[in-house]
């Protein structure tokens, strides 16, 4: 072979050598990236499980208060019912003849 060519031939090796290793240096790189992108995702998912616990606690707080705050409501009005009702009868008993309630009455038979 010519000098020349085994010349230019080792060259071109040379370059093609350093260009592997050029790419070789830059996946070990993207390796070590890679690595320290799936600790973050991992921390990430961690982080995400605990908000989504914290989440859960809270929806069950918040129903067993919304609970708490019904059986309040439902016992306050039961007793503002048991109070208001007597009044509405007595109102309705003044406004009306007396005459016409007892005549009301034995027609129902509750006298």
């Amino acid at each position: 072979m010519d000098h020349e060519l085994i010349a230019y031939l080792d060259a071109r090796f040379r370059e093609t050598s350093e260009q592997v290793g050029r790419v070789e240096v830059e996946i070990r790189h993207t390796r070590i990236e890679v690595e320290g992108l799936r600790g973050d995702l991992r921390l990430l998912a961690e982080g995400l499980l605990g908000i989504d616990e914290k989440l859960d606690a809270f929806r069950g707080d918040v129903t067993q208060r919304i609970d708490e705050v019904r059986t309040f409501v439902k016992i306050s009005y039961s007793d503002l019912d048991r109070r208001v009702r007597p009044l509405e009868t007595w109102k309705e008993t003044k406004e009306r003849d007396p005459v016409e309630i007892i005549r009301e009455r034995l027609a129902n038979g509750t006298i």
